[in-house]
């Protein structure tokens, strides 16, 4: 039961931190070029 419950949370983890990532250097990204030209 718990390791079912630890391995859906993990999966869940998993998935956010995936989706997150690009989004988040996406985000630097546009930031530094923001800077670049300002």
């Amino acid at each position: 039961m718990t390791r079912d419950l630890l391995r859906s949370v993990g999966g869940v983890l998993f998935v956010v931190g995936v989706v997150a990532a690009p989004t988040t250097f996406i985000g630097l990204l546009l930031n530094a070029l923001r800077l670049a030209f300002a």
